[in-house]
């Protein structure tokens, strides 16, 4: 009986993986894991500080959200909404027309350049005074109600002429005792970069621990980043089906939701196509490596 197990340990075409292969194969693929999930982190942190990463930022986002039909549909909403209720003063609006045609109308009053724009500075401001410190300012809010009034009385001529209810400034200031959002910001900005570079580090210490040949760990390396890019699109659409409510204030929130993970995605389908070309090219090169190496022995 032991003759046999020398026998079967013997075998020529058993191969057995030494300790020190294992511990390093298995330190490999810790790496490149912790790598990998700090790589998309780090991505993922760097798209959010896209939106809002600085004043320019916030601006910019604000502009783009009101170039997208859903947001600006959700807005025209809550518009009417409000007008029909009465503004700061009361002020309530008779709608006769149907309320479709009249929330079609004010959504494309808010496409107009000029409205966007205002929104821009308005978002601008905010951030200004919030994050960065600024003095305190007050943000103008009567040209939306007036272009949404204006667009409403095309839509119904039946409405009175200057009826238009009136909506005080919005006053921005912090807070006695606010914490610092510009130290804050500044340190924010920083660990999405390290996050980066602590991932990509993580990868080559596995890149170099596999035992495995260059151009097999190179297609590897592209299935994983090519699944992690399929992951992050599956997430965004599982985003974009959550229902928050049904009121007009939800209905914002989801819009800028779908306006959200629409950057997401598109950064996504970048990453997962990048992953692919990786593994192909690896794919590619390790069989001609492999076919050389078959016809040389």
């Amino acid at each position: 009986m032991g003759d046999g197990s020398e026998q079967m340990n013997s075998n020529p075409d058993q191969h057995v993986t030494p300790p020190a292969h294992r511990g390093r194969r298995i330190a490999s693929s810790l790496t490149d894991a912790l790598g990998m999930f700090a790589v998309v982190a780090g991505v993922v942190c760097l798209l959010v500080l896209s939106f809002v990463g600085s004043r320019s930022a916030a601006s910019s986002t604000v502009r783009s959200a009101l170039d997208s039909a859903d947001v600006r549909r959700a807005i025209a909403e809550e518009l009417v909404n409000k007008l029909e209720e009465g503004g700061d003063n009361g002020q309530k609006i008779v709608i006769h027309a149907a309320h479709s045609k009249v929330v079609d109308a004010v959504e494309a009053s808010l496409s107009e350049s000029k409205l966007r724009d205002t929104a821009a500075n308005a978002a601008g401001t905010i951030y200004g005074v919030y994050v960065e410190g600024k003095p305190p300012a007050t943000v103008a809010l009567q040209i939306f109600a007036d272009a949404a009034f204006k667009a409403i009385e095309l839509a119904d001529p039946s409405i009175p002429p200057g009826a238009s209810p009136r909506l005080d400034p919005l006053d921005i200031a912090r807070s006695d005792g606010s914490p610092d959002l510009a130290s804050i910001r500044s340190l924010i900005r920083l660990v999405p970069w390290m996050v980066l570079a602590g991932g990509v580090i993580l990868l080559a210490i596995s890149w170099f621990l596999s035992s495995a040949p260059r151009w097999r760990k190179m297609r590897r390396l592209g299935i994983r980043i090519f699944v992690n890019g399929a992951v992050l699109i599956v997430v965004a659409y599982a985003m974009r089906s959550i229902s928050i409510g049904d009121d007009s204030s939800s209905r914002i929130a989801e819009a800028l939701v779908s306006f959200a993970t629409g950057r997401l995605i598109m950064w996504s389908i970048v990453v997962a196509v990048v992953g692919a070309v990786v593994a192909l090219v690896g794919g590619i090169m390790n069989r001609r490596v492999t076919s050389k190496h078959t016809a040389s022995v």
